[in-house]
């Protein structure tokens, strides 16, 4: 994990939600109805900024609760991928 990042639009969360998961694509209406949510519970926050170019655009960063949320969830998830391969594991070599 990245110690700090910049905000960034949701146009370019998206675009490096691709790279870095080389398949997976972030829909716009999928990701606004997240972003919304993900403010509500506190774990992003927005603020608007001019771009480069003079443009009026919402940048977003991930909070100190999202972080903390995001490290719970990697855990669970871990937790369920270490059981699932597991359970692989003695089907294949059953």
């Amino acid at each position: 994990m990245r110690a700090a990042c910049r905000p960034c639009t949701l146009k370019e969360v998206g675009i490096a939600f691709t790279d870095i998961s080389g398949t997976f694509q972030i829909g716009e209406v999928f990701a606004a109805s997240d972003r919304e949510r993900l403010e509500r519970q506190g774990y992003v926050a927005a603020k608007w900024s001019r771009s480069e170019n003079g443009r009026r655009r919402k940048y977003y960063r991930i909070t100190k609760e999202g972080r903390a949320q995001l490290t719970a969830q990697r855990e669970q998830w871990r937790a369920v991928d270490g059981t699932l391969r597991g359970i692989w594991m003695q089907v294949c070599t059953a």
